[in-house]
């Protein structure tokens, strides 16, 4: 889940009631997870639903991608409506084929018209190249500029750039992508290294994520946007992209429930605790004017016998509340995380502890992440939407 990831992971918000938010999200590691500097990349673009692994649970960071899968995701990460094309597409992209609708876009757009061979053929599952995802998103990143910024790009500021740049192999680069490629250059979302700027390298999947996360924090850049983040175990580094969310929820408590009828909140000894360092933390999301949310993690077997043990349940909501009215924290207000809540007669159980701590809560929020599993999770969102 979330925090076993730990990055600051951008996730969309599902609003049920004013004080009430439901999270229909299943965010699993990878297997495979080791992505190095795309790790982050990776997460967050498979949090936002735009990017997907493989039924084993692998990413295969380092297999190539396709032509066609890269085109889908850039029409994913653009926002585009594949319902309302009217387009064709290229002879050899069948209509039922499961890109048609993404290669549709990129075709009635002109993306990939110089990607088509001489009979017009768009050869979808070729492996694509480095100057071929610049290409296309250069002529993305065309698309917003103004008509007459556009035109002089196109007549003579690339060759500035190409100048500028230098790259040792720059003779290499297609000579009708030359101008797409280098507006992806200079908007740094591709970039070239001493050895140049390899064009007809192969694009792997680790690659194209970070990729696509640079264009998509490029264009979210200085904006306030309706995202929630997760601050976790290792999101340190991330903590500068506070300033573009309305929410953040920070995953440093644990219930602690060992013994009947008694029960706290631990911010101290487990893995989800609060962090040295983190009135800095607490003062980036202050000055980020963000909400900030406590994230309650607990996992443990016990949990049905929990949420039928009121004495204890009381005694966790007056843990909690002291910790969320301590000034110097001043949490906006609690995210429940309780895992392995598996079968529909827990549904019950956890509605009503959710319904007693939201009645204590005052003007604290509340926020859940729903259990992935169908028999619960379909139960819970219908409650809360009540």
């Amino acid at each position: 889940m979330i925090k076993k990831v730990g990055l600051l992971v951008l996730l969309f918000v599902m609003l049920f009631t004013s004080s009430v938010i439901a999270y229909d999200v299943e965010l699993r590691p990878f297997k495979d997870e080791e992505f190095d500097y795309s790790r982050d990349s990776v997460y967050t673009l498979s949090a936002l639903g735009i990017i997907n692994g493989f039924p084993d649970r692998t990413f295969r960071p380092n297999e190539d991608l396709s032509r066609e899968a890269f085109i889908t995701l850039l029409v994913q990460a653009g926002k585009i409506e594949t319902s309302k094309v009217i387009g064709s597409n290229p002879a050899d992209v069948a209509k039922d084929r499961w890109s048609a609708p993404f290669v549709a876009i990129a075709y009635e757009r002109k993306w990939i018209d110089s990607l088509l061979d001489k009979a017009g053929l768009f050869h979808p599952g070729q492996t694509i190249t480095r100057q071929e995802v610049a290409m296309l998103m250069g002529k993305f990143l065309l698309e917003s500029e103004r008509d007459e910024e556009r035109q002089l790009w196109l007549s003579t500021d690339w060759k500035k750039e190409r100048d500028s740049r230098a790259f040792q192999d720059q003779l290499m680069i297609n000579e009708a992508m030359q101008p797409y490629v280098y507006f992806a250059v200079h908007r740094g979302i591709m970039l070239g290294d001493l050895a140049g700027f390899k064009p007809e390298e192969p694009l792997i999947r680790k690659q194209a994520a970070a990729v696509i996360y640079r264009l998509i924090d490029g264009n979210l850049s200085g904006q306030k946007i309706d995202f929630t983040g997760f601050y976790a175990i290792q999101s340190y580094a991330a903590m500068n992209q506070m300033s573009q969310l309305s929410d953040v929820i920070f995953g440093w408590s644990h219930l602690t429930y060992t013994i009947p009828g008694t029960a706290g909140l631990n911010t101290d000894t487990t893995v989800n605790r609060i962090p040295l360092g983190s009135e800095e933390v607490i003062a980036a999301a202050d000055i980020a004017q963000t909400t900030k949310e406590l994230m309650v993690f607990y996992d443990d077997s016990n949990l049905k016998g929990f949420l039928k043990d009121k004495p204890a349940q009381q005694a966790f909501i007056d843990s909690l509340l002291i910790i969320l009215n301590d000034p110097s924290y001043h949490f906006t207000g609690v995210s429940i995380d309780f895992e392995g809540l598996r079968a529909a007669e827990s549904a019950a159980d956890y509605l009503e502890f959710l319904q007693d701590l939201k009645d204590q809560l005052g003007t604290h929020t509340l926020s859940v992440s729903i259990p992935p599993f169908i028999t619960i999770k379909d139960t819970i969102l219908r409650e809360l939407a009540s």
